[in-house]
């Protein structure tokens, strides 16, 4: 107490000075209109100014937040649309089968080599199975392999291993697709017979012959076609509609019947 006492008095004129600065400063700024209009218009551009760059900071920091709630709105939006017509408007799909959208993003991507994998932010806690499919906003990216509590590990379509059943939208011809470990932006499809009708811009899609992908969902566009040597088949180079070497925002679709469908499928085998 006595040293602060000792301090009010050795700063007292300085304390004294402040104090009547105020007042005066106070006395001006309400008896004289002129001078109370320009603090008036100071602090509101000061405090505007403050409000400003704390929205701008604010807002930076919510970015997170609200790209994950777009991806949610997105998923919801994606589920709607495959309930009711699919992923294309020629394309019924059954709506006994239910399918859920789980956006997520991509934690590391290969590209480069033969057999590319994918790791993904969302895991077991996130309903995340082995066996499920993902795509994202352009068409098919892979197939969930393995899983942990909250990462998923996806074997890319650029991964020589990788088989997939996928149809030409106009004719329903369907055959496998595998990545031959070149180019990565196109991919083979094989076993369509030869006598279908093919043509250069023809889109191909997931056929739906699987509890993986469902049927309709965009794979890309025929470029270029010739008859398999020693086969009555053709072999289809397919120029994919997805860029699997730049991904970020996905969706792993799973299948609420897949079990049901699989169970079914064992009993008869």
């Amino acid at each position: 107490m006595r040293n602060l006492i000792a301090l009010l008095i050795r700063f007292s004129s300085l304390i004294t000075f402040v104090v009547l600065e105020i007042i005066c400063f106070v006395l001006i700024v309400n008896y004289n209109a002129s001078q109370k209009d320009i603090w008036v218009n100071s602090s509101n551009l000061f405090s505007g100014t403050i409000l400003e760059k704390k929205n701008e900071v604010k807002s930076f920091l919510d970015l997170q937040e609200l790209n994950n709630k777009l991806q949610e709105e997105n998923a919801l939006l994606k589920e709607s649309l495959l309930i009711t017509k699919g992923y294309s408007a020629q394309i019924e799909v059954d709506t006994n089968l239910r399918y859920e959208h789980i956006p997520a993003s991509i934690f590391s991507q290969e590209y480069r080599l033969r057999n590319n994998h994918l790791t993904i932010n969302k895991g077991e806690r996130d309903s995340v199975r082995v066996d499920m499919g993902v795509i994202n906003k352009d068409g098919i990216v892979g197939i969930i392999k393995g899983v942990s509590t909250k990462y998923s590990l996806a074997i890319s379509l650029l991964n020589t291993q990788t088989r997939i059943s996928a149809s030409i939208k106009s004719s329903n011809y369907f055959g496998n697709l595998y990545w031959e470990g070149r180019d990565p932006t196109t991919m083979t499809l094989e076993s369509i017979p030869r006598y279908a009708e093919v043509e250069i811009g023809d889109t191909i899609v997931t056929s739906g012959y699987s509890t993986i992908f469902p049927r309709g969902i965009d794979v890309g566009v025929i470029e270029s076609y010739k008859i398999k040597e020693g086969t009555s088949n053709l072999n289809i180079e397919v120029k994919l509609s997805a860029d699997l070497t730049n991904l970020s925002t996905v969706y792993i679709i799973n299948n609420k019947d897949k079990q049901e469908v699989k169970a079914l499928q064992e009993e008869n085998e």
